[in-house]
């Protein structure tokens, strides 16, 4: 999984109830405590002492080596399933190449299914659990506490979030914004302070815009493009009124008007919270209807019960594709690129503070992992991302090695 917090922490609770026998490792903690060369030494453990037959991997983030995961996968006759987050903008970037070595792929992009499948990958549209409260507390005051409001990130790597914002703004709509940068912000809201602001709002408003990490004028349509977003689906499960962007993915989840609103541009925006404002009591019967479709389709119960179907399907396809072709781990340029750019930060970091060993171990699988690459698409062309990668993260290191040095203080007295 990813690195802990109470939400990596949640979902691999309920996915193993799909299972006799679980275990969570999060890989960036592992990673960066002790290096690479530990995650998949304890991974390597883990299969060996508890005949572990599944690796789910969450690959939201490019860390994992597909070279090794294949070969562990071939060595102990491993089912690989693959828990693919946001691949509205890290499908071409990541999930592509780890797909190439999964037996299920679980995306919660419905686009991506297609795109998936005819290259022959098993996927399947798959939403995570939502954390559902035992029993709704009813509200103590009859006008709710807020009248709109948004829970979320506020900022320009969100464009189109930011351009809702100005354009609510321009327009004299008062939103209570609770806004974080991150569980160590003194504003991040717990999950029931969090709960609680969506069951005491009139409106709880949900953008789908995507986050860009990409250049836009290398991909002019990323701006445009409005993904899945759990947010509805927290605010629905807590009781709450929801009036949100539309996205396919949503689509496929809630119906407009029987549990959720939707909106598609500014003025349907305008137009609905001015609606729902007027409208609470038809708002509260939406709000009524989507809690119980979000606790039959999204309990941990409900989605392990899927989780299993879907593994147990999966088995025909164990190692082959769905054209029946045999498996073979492939990387592309983009993957290639973040990975070694990872890599060379986490072990360089790890050299700062002393950790010399595995500092030689995580350089040792680097240099398996290009070597392996050369193998797959040639010595030049490896060679060639070698060295532009080396060229757009040397500023980075060097950083890293500034910012310890001045840490340290300046090594060397000037002698009199």
């Amino acid at each position: 999984m990813a690195a802990e917090d109470s939400l990596t922490r949640f979902w691999p609770d309920c996915f193993g109830l799909a299972a006799e026998y679980h275990k969570v490792i999060f890989a960036p903690d592992v990673i960066s405590k002790y290096g690479t060369y530990a995650l998949y030494d304890q991974i390597r453990q883990e299969i060996a002492d508890n005949d572990i037959s599944l690796l789910l991997i969450d690959i939201s983030s490019p860390i994992y080596d597909p070279f090794i995961i294949f070969d562990l996968k071939r060595e102990y006759g491993l089912s690989i399933v693959l828990l693919a987050i946001d691949d509205e903008f890290k499908f071409e970037w990541i999930s592509s190449s780890y797909a190439t070595i999964a037996d299920l792929v679980l995306t919660t992009d419905y686009v991506s299914v297609d795109r998936y499948r005819q290259a022959g990958v098993n996927a399947h549209f798959f939403v995570p659990p939502i954390h559902i409260p035992l029993e709704i507390p009813e509200q103590i005051e009859s006008d709710p506490k807020y009248g709109v409001s948004f829970v979320g990130r506020v900022d320009e790597g969100k464009p189109s979030r930011a351009e809702f914002v100005r354009f609510l703004a321009e327009n004299e709509i008062a939103v209570s914004y609770f806004s974080s940068s991150g569980d160590n912000d003194p504003l991040f809201l717990s999950r029931d302070d969090m709960y609680s602001v969506f069951r005491n709002s009139a409106i709880n408003l949900s953008f789908t815009g995507i986050t860009m990490y990409l250049y836009k004028f290398d991909h002019v349509l990323y701006e445009r493009i409005r993904g899945y977003k759990s947010r509805p689906l927290e605010i629905i499960a807590a009781g709450g009124f929801c009036v949100s962007e539309f996205s396919i993915s949503l689509g496929q989840l809630l119906e407009d008007g029987v549990d959720t609103v939707f909106f598609r541009n500014k003025a349907e925006l305008l137009e609905k919270i001015s609606y729902f404002l007027g409208h609470q009591d038809e708002a509260k019967r939406i709000a009524a209807r989507g809690a119980e479709k979000i606790k039959k389709q999204f309990s941990c119960e409900a989605v392990a019960k899927r989780l299993a179907e879907l593994i147990q399907e999966s088995q025909e396809h164990l190692g082959i594709d769905l054209y029946g072709e045999p498996q073979r781990a492939q990387v592309s340029r983009w993957l290639v690129s973040s990975f070694i750019v990872f890599t060379l930060s986490n072990s360089v970091t790890l050299l700062l503070k002393g950790r010399l060993l595995p500092f030689l171990s995580d350089s040792w699988n680097l240099t398996k992992f290009l070597r392996r690459l050369a193998v797959d698409v040639g010595t030049l062309l490896t060679l060639q991302m070698v060295v532009f990668v080396l060229y757009r993260s040397g500023k980075v290191v060097l950083a890293k090695v500034r910012s310890r040095i001045l840490r340290w203080g300046y090594p060397f007295k000037r002698s009199r």
